[in-house]
């Protein structure tokens, strides 16, 4: 029994669909033209690059009680050049852009928000500091109470290690005084596949927050 033309071609594309899922993955080795696509894109700082860099981003409600994990962001390496093009609209260059991907490689960046509450406040940081420090063997400083949380990433059951990390103070507007922290995790982007990952938070208080990404679906 033969099989009609059609038929080949409808079991090659399936095959095809099969054994190349990666066609659907996030970016890697971005050529070029990705990277002055993803460029151009931050450059523009308008609405069409909001809703490219909508999906990169998770926010939280606020918890009842504690620390208020307001917002986790997860960036691919086509989406880092987009958000730091953003960041330098004007002054920023593709040939630039091009040189810091070189740099930097193919990485994922995790950042995740941390603000003080009325249960969680300069009290409770300076405790969570004193903590860190003592467990250490440093000098207490108080913006490194962001050390008392657990934060990563977990993809098939598996947690991954950053390869970097580091970490801002935020002040509050109106007071001016130590409002919580923002922390960048960066991981090796050839540790993790293209499937759902998870961004974890575990507080010092015991909440424990997830936010989580499909990188099929990102670029």
């Amino acid at each position: 029994m033969t099989r009609s033309p059609g038929r080949w071609i409808t079991a090659i594309f399936m095959a095809g669909l099969l054994l190349a899922p990666s066609s659907f993955a996030f970016d890697l080795s971005l050529s070029g033209e990705a990277v002055r696509d993803a460029y151009f894109l931050g450059q523009r700082n308008d609405e069409k690059m909001a809703q490219v860099l909508a999906p990169y981003t998770r926010r939280l409600a606020l918890p009842e009680k504690g620390p208020y994990i307001s917002e986790i962001k997860l960036f691919t390496p086509y989406s880092q050049i987009i958000d730091l093009s953003r960041q330098q609209a004007g002054h920023y260059s593709a040939q630039q852009a091009q040189q810091d991907y070189r740099d930097r490689g193919d990485t994922i960046l995790v950042f995740v928000r941390i603000e003080f509450t009325a249960t969680y406040s300069y009290p409770q940081a300076v405790a969570s500091a004193n903590k860190v420090a003592k467990e250490r063997g440093i000098s207490p400083q108080l913006q490194d109470f962001w050390r008392d949380f657990c934060l990563g990433l977990s993809q098939n059951n598996k947690w991954v290690e950053p390869r970097n990390e580091r970490a801002e103070a935020v002040y509050d507007r109106g007071e001016g005084g130590l409002g919580g922290a923002v922390i960048w995790l960066e991981f090796d982007a050839h540790d993790v596949v293209s499937d759902e990952i998870t961004v974890e938070v575990e507080t010092p208080d015991g909440q424990h927050i997830v936010a989580g990404f499909d990188l099929s679906q990102l670029r």
